[in-house]
């Protein structure tokens, strides 16, 4: 059933662009091929090579005695001494346990998880317009629903808090119970670049912690 409701809306329009448009130099007869700016991965055309330090460690990983651990199954939410290193990066302002840390398997795995753990049927999920459409792919295979909420060019793309809290009592009024699940907030944005400031960050806290919205 959810595999039903898994489709990327994406596809329908750069499929056919790209089954039918696109052409190479040679095909056109200029000889100069496209340049995609469609695939948002920078390593692609070898533009951001891996960390050397990164190299190193796992190099020296594989040779240690104990390289067979690295090469076999881990926890599901990561080593504990992975855990216990995010852990300690991210309690310079408040202590964080490990425990209390996941390792996704990249940025999209990490929002299945969210996502899965918020999302029912018919609940619905706010989503930034324009945003990515990955978010409404997600909400859509749990048999959720998405509503855009506005951002403000004019603001430098920050998010529009009256849309948000409109958008609230509508839905909840529909549904007469408490149907909206979570804002989910792109920080920075794709793909708009807008990274948004404290005193942003924290009326969108203040909003959410006004309808108990994560």
């Amino acid at each position: 059933k959810k595999s039903l409701r898994t489709h990327n809306p994406i596809r329908a329009i750069v499929d056919p662009i790209m089954a039918s448009s696109i052409k190479c130099g040679l095909e056109r007869g200029d000889g100069k091929d496209q340049i995609s700016l469609a695939l948002g991965d920078p390593t692609a055309y070898g533009n951001l090579p891996p960390c050397p330090a990164v190299i190193s460690a796992i190099t020296k990983s594989l040779h240690s005695p104990t390289s067979r651990a690295c090469a076999g199954y881990v926890n599901a939410c990561g080593t504990p001494e992975a855990r216990a290193a995010i852990a300690k990066h991210h309690s310079h302002l408040k202590e964080v346990s490990p425990d209390d840390v996941i390792v996704a398997n990249g940025a999209s795995g990490a929002l299945e998880l969210a996502l899965t753990a918020l999302l029912d049927e018919d609940s619905v999920l706010l989503v930034p317009r324009p945003g990515f459409p990955l978010y409404q792919v997600i909400a859509e295979s749990h048999g959720a629903s998405v509503v855009h909420y506005d951002l403000l060019p004019e603001h430098g793309w920050e998010c529009d808090l009256e849309h948000i809290e409109n958008i609230i009592l509508q839905e909840e009024r529909k549904a007469n119970h408490k149907v909206v699940r979570g804002i989910l907030i792109n920080n920075p944005s794709n793909p708009t670049g807008a990274v948004y400031s404290y005193a942003h960050l924290m009326q969108i806290v203040n909003l959410a912690e006004k309808y108990q919205v994560p």
